[in-house]
């Protein structure tokens, strides 16, 4: 679920994945599905205590304070969202300058 809503996830397990694979492995079919067995079960059990602690904390931290992690996290993302969009932004306007102005 979490490649799902972040793609980037995806590409990084393309990229470094492999060579993890390769290097955690001696190279046959028996030791690469042991790895992956034991990659796909600690992400279903992470996933599944991810899920208890969540559902617990609610049950302790109630309504309130849920709404109030909510928010922080919404204003943290809109943070770091507007940091990297002006990041961007600036490193575009350079190698723009830098192209226009390549003499």
């Amino acid at each position: 679920m979490i490649a799902l809503a972040s793609p980037s996830s995806i590409l990084w397990f393309a990229a470094v994945g492999g060579s993890l694979i390769v290097q955690a492995t001696n190279g046959s079919l028996y030791s690469s599905v042991e790895f992956l067995t034991g990659f796909f079960f600690g992400g279903v059990g992470w996933c599944v205590f991810l899920i208890t602690m969540t559902t617990q904390g609610q049950r302790l931290m109630g309504r309130n304070f849920i709404r109030g992690c909510h928010l922080v996290s919404a204003i943290l993302y809109i943070y770091f969202a507007v940091v990297v969009f002006s990041d961007g932004v600036k490193n575009f306007d350079i190698s723009l300058d830098k192209m226009l102005h390549w003499r």
